[in-house]
């Protein structure tokens, strides 16, 4: 093999593994430009799952006051049911892990404020509220049914799903711990709900 044979030889390798580096550079940039496009839109999901459930809220609240029901308007308990329902499948379309977990916050908090707002309708004292009774002629004013149901079943702690505070089992909780200091209250109170160590000999 002749040198120039030899440089052509050098010439079509070099150029070989320069076009694998530079289709190698290219599937990483594209695939670190979908990463970040798939990373953006799981954002913006986000943003509007959250804006979603904070418009529910309002949709029902309205003007409710403290340990008072919401008013019985159709048109708010319909659009806090569609809002909710849409909160339902723009949270599918929520992919980053991270923000899955902001969401779950997110909607923990947003459950626990509908709860508190149903709270008033629980046992005896809803009767009537969502028009028993009425005429077939008002049925247009009555709240819808599947609206109260989706809306009511937001507000309940969801089936199957693991309450955090389970893993406060009993006997679990050291008496020297820096929190019970000063609360003899608590300490009692723990104490004989069986959250609290035994000190005494094994």
């Amino acid at each position: 093999m002749n040198v120039t044979e030899a440089i052509t030889i050098g010439t079509v390798v070099f150029a070989g593994i320069s076009a694998i580096g530079s289709a190698i550079t290219a599937a990483i940039t594209a695939s670190s430009i979908r990463g970040t496009r798939r990373d953006q839109e799981s954002k913006q999901m986000l943003e509007q799952a959250v804006l979603s459930l904070e418009r529910a809220y309002e949709a029902l609240a309205k003007d409710a006051k403290p340990y008072n029901p919401p008013e019985p308007d159709r048109i708010a308990w319909l659009s806090a049911a569609r809002l909710l329902t849409q909160y339902q499948w723009i949270k599918k379309r929520v992919t980053s892990v991270p923000h899955k977990l902001v969401l779950e916050e997110q909607e923990e908090h947003w459950r626990h404020r509908f709860y508190l707002l149903l709270q008033p309708l629980s046992g005896v004292h809803g009767m009537g509220y969502y028009g028993d009774g009425a005429s077939l002629a008002g049925a247009e004013e009555l709240i819808e049914p599947m609206s109260a149901v989706v809306v009511h079943t937001f507000a309940k702690w969801p089936e199957g799903k693991v309450d955090p505070l389970a893993v406060l089992q009993p006997d679990s909780i050291d008496l020297n711990a820096e929190f019970l200091k000063g609360s003899m209250g608590l300490q009692r109170y723990l104490g004989s709900r069986g959250f609290i160590k035994s000190t005494g000999p094994e």
